[in-house]
């Protein structure tokens, strides 16, 4: 996760470009309060242990804060139910969970 890039959208973000990148698993709207996001499908809320990190609904005053938490979960949900421990345990998500592009060196 580039958390540079993340970090480097603008408050001004266009929500159709995070309804397009964060694909068809999530609703994405704009209350009076701030955006929201609900997973497709629902979920089960989990409050405590390592399914506590995948969430049914996210939200955030600015849209760039909410792109940040949908890259969250799009990183977690691809993660075994192991390394999702691994990340609970370490209250962070450990160095040899990120995948490393071809031809860089870590």
């Amino acid at each position: 996760m580039n958390h540079a890039a993340i970090r480097a959208f603008p408050d001004g973000m266009d929500a159709e470009t995070v309804r397009e990148v964060s694909g068809r698993e999530w609703n994405i709207t704009h209350t009076s309060a701030g955006w929201l996001a609900l997973r497709r499908g629902g979920g089960v809320l989990s409050w405590d242990g390592p399914d506590s990190l995948i969430r049914p609904v996210l939200f955030a005053d600015r849209l760039g804060d909410l792109a940040e938490q949908l890259c969250a979960q799009t990183f977690l949900d691809q993660l075994s139910h192991e390394d999702l421990r691994r990340v609970y345990a370490a209250g962070a998500i450990p160095d040899d969970l990120f995948a490393s592009p071809e031809g860089s060196e870590t």
